[in-house]
């Protein structure tokens, strides 16, 4: 099936682009006033939670303008009833999730109180590292915080996870069960949710920049992995060292 069939056009109207432009000003001082906290902040607990809290904030833009969209426009109804993604349904929680610093270290707080999705997380990150967003899928290798099909940090989750969504629920299985997922064309996905998760993304990596911070992009099982395991790892990126591992894609 071509490529063209998979893909939906969207353009934004007047209303959408003035919720961009909230998103990314929210964003951008909600990054500054949470880096400005956690250097503030004398324990490194607090550290943890002043950097986790702008992740809560921000992140919960994605539901809140998706949700917005199905009620409010005039396709939404319809694009909410056309999308596949239903609980149990876990075809796409076979990949490396990209996320921010502020993201990794969101899910690293949410497990310090989760012993078992922890042991989880900190054993798959050897099995995963290294591999690029293809070899895993194509490996098959889940989540590590997937449980009975579903995300176990819901409510946590990253932007990628709340931005992808599909039209068609065969494809994802065929990207996951194909054996070589890279030959295949994109998955038809809902492209608000992710133009605003972008738009977080953007705000929040000029924010970190501004602060001179490590701003690039991180994997997810890998970073959080690294924030557990290494109790000066906050503190050293906030100092503005480069602690983190690109993604690779």
């Amino acid at each position: 099936m071509g490529e063209a069939k998979r893909r939906k056009q969207f353009e934004h109207s007047d209303v959408q682009k003035a919720q961009l432009e909230r998103v990314l000003e929210v964003a951008y001082r909600t990054t500054r006033a949470g880096m400005s906290a956690a250097r503030a902040a004398t324990a490194p607990a607090e550290r943890r939670r002043e950097l986790a809290e702008v992740h809560r904030q921000t992140g919960g833009l994605v539901d809140e303008l998706t949700q917005q969209y199905f009620a409010t426009d005039p396709n939404g109804q319809q694009t909410n009833e056309s999308l596949a993604c239903r609980r149990g349904c876990s075809f796409c929680c076979h990949v490396n999730v990209q996320v921010t610093v502020l993201e990794a270290v969101a899910i690293a707080e949410h497990l310090q109180d989760a012993a078992d999705l922890k042991r989880s997380l900190l054993t798959a990150a050897p099995v995963t590292a290294g591999l690029r967003p293809a070899q895993r899928l194509d490996r098959r290798i889940p989540c590590p915080l997937l449980r009975d099909g579903a995300c176990s940090i819901y409510a946590q989750r990253p932007r990628a996870c709340r931005a992808h969504t599909s039209f068609n629920a065969d494809w994802c299985e065929e990207a996951l069960t194909c054996g070589d997922s890279a030959a295949l064309p994109p998955v038809t996905s809902f492209a608000w949710p992710r133009t605003v998760s972008k738009a977080i993304t953007h705000a929040t990596t000029m924010a970190l920049e501004h602060e001179q911070a490590q701003a690039i992009p991180v994997e997810m099982t890998q970073a959080v992995a690294l924030i557990l395991q290494d109790a000066t790892a906050i503190e050293r990126w906030l100092g503005g060292e480069a602690v983190f591992a690109p993604y690779r894609t």
